[in-house]
């Protein structure tokens, strides 16, 4: 009989009936994420800003308080289901990448290269993670079926 081999110090050891996360869906989840915290913090500077000010288009300003925290919820749920390998989370992760790219190159072209710069890095990462087969091929449709690519598991 062969022992088993011993974890190296500090590794969490693997917890049976459980998969290791591809660091490509650990990423794939951290851009849905910053889409998603970057939302909600709009969302909330919009709403301080109708607080402070009070007057005018306030109607408007609480339809965008609400869409931003309603997509960006979205995004943040999304997040946790790439790291739980959903199939869902892939069509709002790839729509919210795609929708940042235009709006960081606007901020770029506008002198904002501060916040479009950043915009466009986490968008096009995220949809590149999104679209390739070691991170966002790696989502199922069902809990506890194996996706292609995904050795033994």
């Amino acid at each position: 009989m062969k022992p088993e081999p011993k974890a190296a110090p500090g590794a969490a050891a693997p917890t049976p009936g459980r998969r290791a996360t591809a660091p490509g869906l650990v990423a794939l989840a951290a851009c849905v994420a910053l889409e998603g915290l970057a939302l909600v913090t709009v969302g909330a500077v919009v709403l301080v800003d109708l607080l402070r000010d009070g007057a005018g288009k306030q109607v408007l300003f609480v339809f965008l308080v609400a869409l931003f925290a309603l997509y960006g919820g979205v995004l943040l749920a999304a997040a946790r289901a790439v790291l739980r390998r959903r199939r869902w989370a892939r069509a709002p992760a790839v729509l919210s990448s795609l929708l940042a790219l235009p709006v960081g190159w606007d901020a770029t072209g506008q002198d904002q290269a501060l916040i479009g710069v950043p915009v466009l890095a986490v968008g096009l990462a995220g949809l590149v993670l999104a679209m390739l087969p070691a991170a966002g091929g790696l989502l199922v449709a069902e809990r506890g079926g194996a996706a292609p690519g995904d050795a033994g598991a």
